[in-house]
């Protein structure tokens, strides 16, 4: 949890990260993560892996994902778009692999967008052993809350969204109730 820049200190079943981190690589997470309204893990410089309580951390049926409604600009997210140098980068890949459930409240958001110029998006693969919820708008859906006025829905995106040559095909696949 650390290494990630999080904190379980108390806790013992539960990462959480709660200030904006630089973070690529892999991580393996013998407990749950939880991004609050002012955490956010940036990826943008090579992607990240999150095993969370899969193989080959340590293997557990009770961890799982949740990103808390943002309280600022950025919180609540896991992102690794492009950056600005050099010209032409990519947005990177972000691999995430859980035993249990995905939360993602409203206004949350999982990136692997190519904003900048020219470049692709990156690749989001998400593997849950057991739900997925993305909360609307409305703050409807099984564990979802009410959030602040004109807060949108929680988002997952992988898109070239700047100029430049055509890009290769990126995808965003989720698997639920799987065994990650």
């Amino acid at each position: 949890c650390a290494a990630l820049g999080g904190d379980d200190t108390g806790l013992g079943t539960e990462c959480v990260i709660s200030t904006s981190v630089a973070r690529t690589g892999t991580y393996n997470l013998g407990e749950g993560l939880r991004i609050t309204g002012t955490g956010r893990i940036d990826a943008s410089s090579g992607g990240i892996t999150l095993n969370i309580c899969v193989a080959p951390a340590t293997v557990s049926s009770t961890c799982d994902l949740t990103l808390e409604t943002p309280t600022v600009g950025t919180g609540g997210q896991i992102e690794a778009n492009d950056v600005a140098l050099p010209t032409g980068a990519d947005a990177s890949d972000i691999t995430i692999k859980l035993s249990r459930n995905v939360l993602m409240q409203a206004g949350t958001a999982i990136l692997a967008d190519n904003t900048v110029d020219g470049g692709n998006a990156g690749d989001i693969t998400i593997t849950a052993g057991g739900d997925m919820t993305m909360c609307a708008q409305t703050g409807t859906g099984t564990g979802c809350v009410v959030p602040p006025a004109n807060t949108p829905g929680a988002l997952i995106s992988a898109q070239k969204k700047s100029g430049g040559a055509t890009s290769a095909i990126n995808s965003v696949t989720i698997t639920v109730g799987s065994q990650a």
